[in-house]
């Protein structure tokens, strides 16, 4: 098992970042925010991965850490993130939010209509 060269782990870990930037629509400038964020937008294996990775970058950044890194463990992490974000479609992802949140603001309004209603109809003592 030979471990990654630090210049090849902050490749892989940007290319994650780039593409959760891009499907996921956040913001973020490294792989642990990517990890914080996307916590709950993703499955919990993937979310794993990307601790995983986070993880992998940290230990890449100390010289006595780099060779605790397992390559396979860290080529399956990658694997799994890059494979979950490029099927993410980022349209579809948009329209079910604004579907969401339509449905949302539909119910609101029916409820208050309701809740006048019922108020008009209780102050003219029918």
């Amino acid at each position: 098992m030979i471990p990654y060269h630090p210049d090849t782990v902050r490749q892989m870990t940007d290319r994650v970042v780039a593409l959760a930037n891009e499907r996921l629509g956040l913001r973020a400038k490294d792989i642990a925010t990517v990890s914080s964020k996307a916590a709950r937008r993703v499955p919990r294996p993937v979310s794993a991965a990307l601790s995983e990775l986070a993880e992998t970058m940290a230990r890449v950044e100390h010289p006595k850490l780099q060779g605790k890194m397992e390559a396979e463990r860290v080529a399956r992490s990658y694997d799994l993130a890059v494979r979950y974000l490029t099927s993410v479609d980022a349209r579809a992802r948009r329209r079910q939010a604004f579907l969401r949140w339509a449905g949302a603001l539909t119910l609101r309004l029916l409820v208050i209509v309701a809740v006048l209603g019922v108020i008009v109809y209780w102050r003219t003592g029918s």
